[in-house]
């Protein structure tokens, strides 16, 4: 007799996600770790603030502009922002600028790039200013959002 994982379906991401077993987990993934969500689409921010809730880690905050990551981080010192591409398009506060400026303020903040659309192409300047550590296509099994949190934390000390 074969019994079906749980699993749970997530708003903004094509795929279901299987539940997560905390007894499962290995002492590495079983550490917390800070992270700030940014971005303007709410289903975005729901999906992502459900992985790492069933992943064990502590949001700290979720923002819905570049404005309020630039004002929100340097106060809440996250480990990790995960930033939404679609916030670099932002006309009245750019991503790219706030990332610069999560960057200079909080320097041990790791910046994910989180993007869903296949025609967003960073070129060397963007990269530059953009100080991002990792880059998380959508979707994504929580596995690689745990990975890609931890491999981009872990960069980031370095």
């Amino acid at each position: 007799m074969t019994v079906a994982r749980p699993v749970a379906v997530v708003p903004g991401w094509a795929s279901p996600r299987p539940s997560l077993d905390p007894v499962r987990m290995t002492a590495a993934s079983a550490a917390p770790i800070r992270v700030l969500v940014a971005s303007a689409d709410a289903a975005i921010r729901d999906a992502l603030t459900g992985v790492l809730a069933d992943l064990g880690h502590e949001l700290v905050d979720c923002v819905d502009c570049g404005a309020d990551l630039a004002r929100r981080a340097p106060m809440l010192r996250p480990d990790v922002v995960l930033l939404d591409a679609s916030l670099l398009d932002a006309p009245a506060a750019p991503g790219a600028f706030s990332v610069q400026a999560v960057a200079e303020s909080v320097p041990e903040t790791a910046i994910v790039l989180v993007c869903d659309r296949p025609d967003v192409r960073l070129g060397d300047d963007d990269a530059s200013v953009m100080a991002a550590l990792a880059y998380l296509p959508r979707p994504v099994p929580p596995a690689v959002v745990d990975a890609t949190v931890r491999l981009a934390l872990a960069r980031g000390r370095e």
